[in-house]
């Protein structure tokens, strides 16, 4: 459940563990098979990589743990934000992402 508090004019939104995970999800699989993983992929792979190599080549690459401490750094503005970056940049690729908050 998504609550919404008042802070100084400012809406700070807070959810629960369970509906930040798809959040997350999202992202990630964004940010794994997006432009820039996909040209460092490309280039140890020496041809226009799948989502898989690129997604193998984030997580050996010791990428997923970067962006777990990357993610835990943002505020739930920040997380919102980049959650809506990524719903975006997914759909606009005819990708599907996990089921939206």
């Amino acid at each position: 459940m998504v609550s919404v508090l008042n802070q100084g004019g400012l809406n700070m939104s807070v959810i629960d563990a369970k509906q930040e995970l798809p959040m997350k999800m999202t992202v990630q699989i964004a940010i794994m098979t997006g432009p820039e993983n996909r040209w460092y992929t490309g280039e140890e792979v020496g041809h226009n990589p799948t989502n898989d190599e690129a997604t193998f080549r984030f997580i050996l690459k010791g990428e997923a743990t970067n962006f777990a401490e990357w993610w835990k750094g943002l505020t739930w503005q920040q997380k919102f934000q980049e959650y809506w970056k990524a719903i975006m940049f997914l759909t606009e690729r005819g990708e599907r992402f996990p089921q939206s908050v």
